[in-house]
């Protein structure tokens, strides 16, 4: 599966030297980031969390769609797991893929267990988040000038700090 600014294209690798697209489908605008994570993959967009179920045949379907009520795209990395997603938007630079000017700098939290309806649960601010990582209840957030941070998500609506490593960008 790969994304490019507003479309998920579907690859057979039953030949793995020679990938043969099989599928493509409009998503949205301002395609950014894709997790895979079991049976679905997470899309994240400056427009909003998208969520596609991968079908029998290996082609995915939308599920689910939340969007956002920005006036200017932000940038969106995507992590998840079986009940909860991770957003990172950031405001990004002027000028570059991202809005610029709408000074969303925020980790947003949604529970993702009925899959057909994801419901943000909590944002937290943040300086530019830029990318996630996930290991169990370990959260990873590169946040830009700011650094690696480190957090235990075992209670999304109270996630702790456990590390921080600065001078990172």
């Amino acid at each position: 599966y790969i994304v490019d600014r507003s479309n998920i294209q579907t690859y057979s690798l039953a030949s793995p030297s020679l990938p043969n697209k099989i599928n493509t489908q409009e998503i949205g605008e301002q395609i950014e980031s894709i997790f895979n994570y079991e049976d679905k993959l997470f899309i994240g967009s400056g427009s909003g969390l998208y969520i596609y179920t991968i079908q029998d045949d290996g082609i995915p379907s939308r599920t689910a769609t939340h969007t956002y009520e920005f006036p200017i795209l932000p940038c969106d990395p995507v992590v998840a797991n079986d009940t909860y997603a991770y957003v990172s938007l950031h405001d990004g630079d002027t000028g570059g893929p991202c809005g610029g000017f709408n000074n969303v700098n925020e980790l947003k939290i949604f529970n993702v267990e009925d899959i057909n309806n994801p419901e943000l649960l909590i944002s937290y601010p943040m300086n530019r988040p830029k990318g996630l990582g996930l290991d169990g209840d370990i959260l990873f957030l590169c946040d830009d000038w700011a650094g690696l941070k480190v957090f235990n998500v075992s209670d999304p609506l109270n996630i702790v700090q456990i590390a921080h490593f600065d001078y990172f960008n």
